[in-house]
């Protein structure tokens, strides 16, 4: 998984490290957790690791959806989806969105900015919604990086200085 780009093209089911990451995830957030809203992106990795910790809080199956937000969504990298790393790096394109993500976009034009815009919409939208509950929400970690930043009041041109791992 970790040599080619998914984006939204790939929309493979975890595989087995990223099943046992996610079991990991749910059984280190379900003690305090209670009974949240959990929102995750359309992606079946996002829907799968949402439902492991649903499935940690003992929710009996058919007593609990995991919501399915577009808005949480991988961004779209548009003809890069699907693409080897090791190809990507030898793409001028790529090479140019890396160096100045503050301003490029992908090929399927959503910069950072307009990801941001439409992952922030969303998490102001469910905390409007949920005011009083505890929301989990399961995105990716490139939506996660750029939200750290944005928070952070730095430029997506840092990137590189934050690792989000799966899960």
């Amino acid at each position: 998984m970790d040599s080619v780009l998914f984006g939204r093209v790939i929309d493979a089911p975890l595989d087995e490290p990223g099943a046992r990451q996610a079991q990991l995830l749910a059984q280190r957030l379900a003690p305090g957790l209670g009974r949240p809203i959990i929102e995750a992106s359309p992606r079946l990795r996002t829907q799968q690791t949402a439902a492991a910790i649903a499935a940690r809080l003992n929710w009996v199956q058919g007593d609990w959806e995991v919501g399915r937000r577009e808005e949480l969504d991988e961004i779209d990298f548009g003809t890069w989806s699907a693409r080897t790393f090791l190809d990507l790096d030898s793409d001028p394109a790529w090479r140019g969105w890396n160096a100045d993500r503050e301003n490029a976009a992908t090929p399927a034009g959503e910069t950072n900015a307009d990801a941001q815009r439409r992952v922030m919409d969303c998490l102001q939208a469910l905390a409007r919604e949920h005011s009083s509950r505890t929301i989990v929400v399961v995105t990716h970690s490139e939506i996660i990086r750029s939200l750290v930043l944005f928070v952070l009041g730095a430029s997506p041109n840092r990137y590189d200085r934050l690792t989000i791992d799966p899960a």
